[in-house]
């Protein structure tokens, strides 16, 4: 992804923040644009062994407590701002 989130360009998106952001796919070294598409709902979330939170995308508000409940329920309790 390239671009400063933009509060007033806020996106519904959840892979960029912003509309004025663009994502890109890398295949064999190279970065072709890639247009998501409208209404996306795609993030992913992985837990290392040692606790460590990795997630790409951008979550609903809503997807956010859905998140966090899930995380406690394993034992890794966390509260996102």
């Amino acid at each position: 992804m390239d671009g400063r989130y933009v509060k007033e360009l806020h996106s519904n998106n959840n892979l960029v923040g912003s509309s004025n952001q663009k994502t890109y796919r890398i295949k064999n070294g190279k970065a072709k644009l890639s247009t998501p598409q409208k209404g996306s709902k795609k993030w992913s979330l992985s837990v290392t062994h040692d606790g460590t939170i990795y997630m790409a995308g951008i979550p609903k508000e809503k997807e956010i407590e859905m998140i966090e409940n899930h995380l406690s329920d394993a034992g890794f309790p966390k509260k996102f701002k």
